[in-house]
């Protein structure tokens, strides 16, 4: 998964320093993931939190195009969450 880092962690990557603040490099899935999740970088394709609908809900927080992201993310979903659907609906103006 593409992302872009927002800290330059300490440490190695692939042997070599992980590169610094900015730099947009590929990640393993589950790496990039918990990247994402505690702030450390940012996706950089077409990207949805998936989890329970309060990671969810904290994910999007008042970003409006995460939101909307979540909405057709969700609506399409084999078995879409009422309760996260209507929370996301309730942050759009």
């Amino acid at each position: 998964m593409r992302v872009r880092m927002n800290v330059q962690p300490v440490g190695e990557h692939d042997s070599e320093p992980w590169p610094e603040t900015g730099t947009e490099l590929d990640l393993p899935k589950d790496q990039a993931l918990a990247f994402v999740t505690c702030g450390w970088a940012v996706p950089l394709e077409d990207f949805v939190m998936e989890g329970s609908v309060a990671q969810v809900v904290e994910w999007v927080g008042e970003d409006h195009g995460r939101v909307r992201s979540a909405l057709k993310k969700e609506r399409a979903a084999e078995k879409p969450r009422a309760s996260l659907i209507k929370k996301l609906e309730q942050i759009l103006p």
